[in-house]
Order: structure tokens, then sequence, then C-alpha cells
């Protein structure tokens, strides 16, 4: 049966809203502090399986990751869970922390971020593609993002295309991206700045006649290129 695989990071965001953004050095007071599950894979996997509720999918949406042996780590897989998603292939690193994103937000929702992947980057490349293939045997897609190691990503995505899949990849962070996975890819979703970075429509097309580009683009929307 048919099934969606995402592949990509989870993370606790710790976020105090509502202040200056501190200079360095600076400490600032007030605010408001609220917790959130995030992780690129993990909204990616929670934006899907609420998409897809109802339908002939509803409840075929499974995710590949890892988070630590702690409380954020069981607080991420109890989530997804509650969203109806398979989280059976997320492994648990007891030797690393479930990564974290510290946010500071400001009134006018300028903000400072900084993330610790933790977890997310014990993902190793043989285990994944093992763990890919066998999920996705019965066809389906794979959709993957970059806050997980890209060599992990590019053998996930092999994995799941000799199995049949679809593979479609968010190279984001675009500083990651490596060539290799455009080859691998079935369709890449970048928005306006990681296109630029990657070097345009015309280099990640050129030599690849089956890949096809989603170009977000805020307010403006998708532009879809390729076939």
């Amino acid at each position: 049966m048919s099934r969606l695989v995402v592949l990509g990071s989870l993370n606790a965001a710790l976020v105090v809203s509502g202040v200056a953004l501190p200079r360095p050095g600076q400490t600032v007071a007030g605010g408001r502090f609220t917790t959130h599950q995030g992780g690129k894979g993990g909204n990616a996997a929670v934006a899907a399986a609420r998409a897809l509720r109802g339908g002939p999918l509803d409840g075929r949406v499974a995710f590949v990751g890892a988070v630590g042996d702690d409380d954020f780590g069981r607080a991420a897989v109890a989530a997804l869970r509650a969203e109806g998603i398979d989280a059976g292939a997320v492994a648990v690193a007891t030797d690393e922390a479930t990564g974290v994103a510290l946010i500071v937000v400001a009134p006018d929702g300028e903000n400072q971020i900084a993330v610790a992947a933790g977890a997310n980057a014990s993902l190793t490349g043989d285990g994944v593609a093992a763990t890919v293939r066998a999920l996705l045997a019965g066809g389906g897609v794979l959709l993957a993002s970059l806050e997980v190691p890209a060599d992990t990503v590019l053998a996930a995505a092999r994995a799941a295309r000799a199995a049949g899949a679809t593979v479609i990849v968010n190279p984001a962070p675009a500083d990651a991206f490596p060539p290799a996975l455009a080859d691998a890819a079935d369709l890449l979703t970048p928005n306006e700045g990681e296109l630029a970075a990657l070097g345009g429509v015309a280099a990640l097309l050129a030599g690849r006649p089956g890949l096809g580009l989603a170009v977000t683009m805020g307010a403006a929307g998708v532009r879809l290129v390729g076939p």
C-alpha cells in the first residue's frame, strides 16, 4: 500500500516573544514564553497528515528521524502520534539531546534563532536507507529536507527511487544541498532565495530532463517548472 514517508528534523522550539532583540552581551526582560513542536521535517509531516485526513492516504504518513532520550524527544514523538503519524522509525539517540531552536521574536516580528541539531545530526545513511526502502516497498512518496545530514538524505532518496517511489526534496538550508541530490529527486521545492543560492532554474535543470521545480514565492504562490 502506498504511503508518504517524511525524512527530516524534529526540534523543540523555545520562544520568547514581544521583547526587543538583545544585542551581544545584553539581557532583555519581559515578553511571553511558549514552547512548540518544530523542525522542517516534523512540520512537513504534520501538514501532510492533516491535508490527507479523510482521504485514501489518511493514516499513511510515516516519519523517519531522531530524538534524544529526554522530555523534548518524548513530547515530539507523542505529538506526531497524536496527528496519526507512524513514528515507529523515529530513533532515540541515547548520547544526544533532542534538537532545540531558541527563538526571540520582537514586537515587529523580527526574530533571532539559534538551532542546536542534537539528535538530528545522528541519522546515518545506511540505516535510514534501509528503513525508507522497507517503508516504501508498496510504493509512495519520500519527502525530505536538509536539517539532517545531507549524505543521509541522498542515501534515502536513492533507496526510495530504487523502490519505485517519487522523491520530493526541500533543499533547505541551501548551503547543505549536494548537487547529486538533484539527480536523485523528482521534484525540488526551493523558495526564491534558495533557488538563487543553488544557481537558478537553468543550472538545476541542466542535464536533468526528469526533474521538476516547485518554487515557493510566499504570498505570490508557487511557480512550477519542468515536467
